[in-house]
């Protein structure tokens, strides 16, 4: 379980074709999109307007979004990934592939992630990189995870 721009990272690492798939879903939708990048202007900025036509080019302008491409994440305009699709790797095709399915079946989020949240995250992330990269039995990185998370929500 990962960000789904990982995708490209981990596939000239493995020999085996890579794909995305969805989180388990229960009866009551709770996945929600998550921008890998939020960009701001400080109110104190002595240069407000300058700030503002930065971002405007960067998310707007054709020639940033095709020098950027994916690699902060995808465009959250759909011409923008149009734009880029054909510019794309078959990895990074499929990442934006993945989040146009994935976002028709979300919810807005309206609350915060509880606290210890990013601690079972990085707790469950580092699990399973033990099993594929350090060796790790199955049994002894669920072991560990349980334990991390444990004492993070305690």
């Amino acid at each position: 379980m990962t960000h789904s721009n990982f995708l490209e990272q981990y596939q000239p690492l493995i020999k085996d074709k890579l794909a995305i798939g969805p989180y388990p879903k229960g009866k009551r939708p709770a996945i929600y999109p998550k921008v890998s990048q939020l960009w701001c202007v400080s109110a104190k900025t002595k240069y407000p307007s300058q700030a503002v036509q930065f971002l405007s080019f960067y998310t707007n302008d054709p020639d940033a979004q095709k020098a950027v491409g994916v690699e902060r994440g995808a465009p959250p305009a759909l011409n923008a990934r149009t734009l880029i699709a054909p510019l794309l790797t078959p990895e990074q095709k499929a990442e934006l592939d993945y989040l146009s399915q994935f976002s028709k079946g979300t919810t807005p989020r309206t609350s915060l992630d509880p606290a210890g949240a990013l601690d079972v995250t990085n707790a469950l992330s580092q699990a399973a990189q033990s099993i594929g990269l350090g060796g790790t039995s199955v049994q002894a990185a669920t072991d560990k995870f349980w334990s991390g998370a444990n004492q993070a929500l305690q």
